[in-house]
């Protein structure tokens, strides 16, 4: 399947050919068009819309969840982030992708450290 997506702000649009075989090959070797799938997860995943309108059309539609954050203002200690799978006759593929961009004060909390020397977002999260 062929598809191109934008960047939030339009700036550029990377066109990917996507194929559940991608998935199949040794990580030892580089694969273009699965390093293109990979970041084309990673910079749609801006906003609610753009990383729902990336899975549709990788076909991942088993199951898709977008965290209540893609929907609030963003805060020092929030983290947006969605998950989406896909089955195909072999294996199934799980995608999880963290809002890395566009997301104005999140994330500044994983600055700081706690008592234990953990990143304190990155615990809370985790307790989540």
């Amino acid at each position: 399947m062929d598809y191109s997506f934008n960047s939030v702000n339009g700036g550029y649009t990377v066109d990917v050919t996507y194929k559940d075989g991608l998935f199949k090959n040794s990580a030892k070797k580089f694969n273009k068009q699965l390093a293109l799938f990979a970041f084309g997860n990673a910079i749609s995943n801006a906003t609610d819309k753009t990383i729902a309108e990336f899975y549709k059309n990788a076909e991942f539609t088993d199951d898709v969840y977008l965290s209540t954050q893609y929907y609030e203002t963003p805060t020092e200690d929030s983290v947006a982030y969605s998950f989406a799978t896909k089955s195909t006759p072999e294996f199934k593929i799980v995608s999880v992708s963290v809002r890395g961009f566009n997301y104005k004060m999140e994330w500044v909390g994983n600055f700081n450290t706690g008592s234990t020397g953990n990143h304190e977002n990155y615990s809370l999260k985790a307790e989540d």
